[in-house]
């Protein structure tokens, strides 16, 4: 019988498995706005019917009962409640100019008074190698950058010259909800986030002929902070 000896390779491996988290910063920040906006009020159609020379023909008014525009400013916190939500209570300050599509017309201007307390829930994690181009050749680093979406309600309360009110309208409040998009830029601890927003709010005042009065607006806007 022959005595054979084998050599059997035994491999040991290690692996260190890690996680690594960004840093939560929950400090609470105070920033100032600036923008504007334009509303609309839609109303179903109305038929009048007039009479020329012998015939009488349908007159149809414009789906659109109100119109108003003009630019806000205010004052918002910004507390991070996570590395990808944070909450941006504000108080702003709006002033515009309103026309109630009437027969005749009715114009008036109003101060409006606006709180709102959305979300903002950040859409990717922060680009820290984020450039702006600026111009051929030119360009500005950025320390991050990150969009984000934003949710919330809105309140307002609008308060109309004595005028419009003297021909029988009153103020307004009007409670809705608003939704938008925005980015984060920040330049060496200075944050600044432009944003586009949609609102949609109701009100019980100044109705639209019969209907509930509903407002659709659009604003742009920056913040810094």
């Amino acid at each position: 019988m022959t005595k054979r000896t084998y050599i059997i390779p035994l491999f040991f491996s290690s692996q260190l498995f890690c996680q690594t988290e960004e840093t939560f910063n929950s400090s609470v920040e105070f920033g100032v706005s600036h923008g504007t906006y334009a509303n609309v009020c839609f109303q179903s159609p109305q038929i009048t019917w007039q009479q020329s020379e012998g015939v009488t023909k349908p007159v149809y008014s414009s789906p659109i009962g109100q119109t108003q525009f003009g630019f806000n400013f205010g004052f918002f916190m910004w507390k991070p409640l996570s590395n990808t939500m944070a909450l941006r209570p504000g108080l702003e300050s709006a002033f515009s100019n309103l026309c109630m599509r009437q027969s005749p017309k009715v114009r008036a201007r109003s101060l409006d008074i606006n709180i709102y307390a959305p979300m903002m829930i950040m859409l990717t994690r922060p680009n820290k190698h984020g450039i702006i181009y600026l111009a051929r050749n030119m360009s500005c680093y950025l320390t991050t950058k990150q969009p984000y979406v934003i949710v919330g309600p809105k309140l307002s309360l609008k308060q109309f010259d004595k005028g419009f009110r003297e021909k029988g309208f009153k103020n307004e409040r009007c409670l809705g909800v608003m939704i938008g998009y925005g980015i984060q830029y920040e330049f060496h601890g200075t944050k600044v986030s432009p944003e586009i927003t949609y609102s949609i709010e109701a009100t019980q005042q100044n109705k639209i002929t019969t209907q509930q009065k509903v407002t659709h607006s659009i604003a742009l806007s920056i913040n810094v902070f």
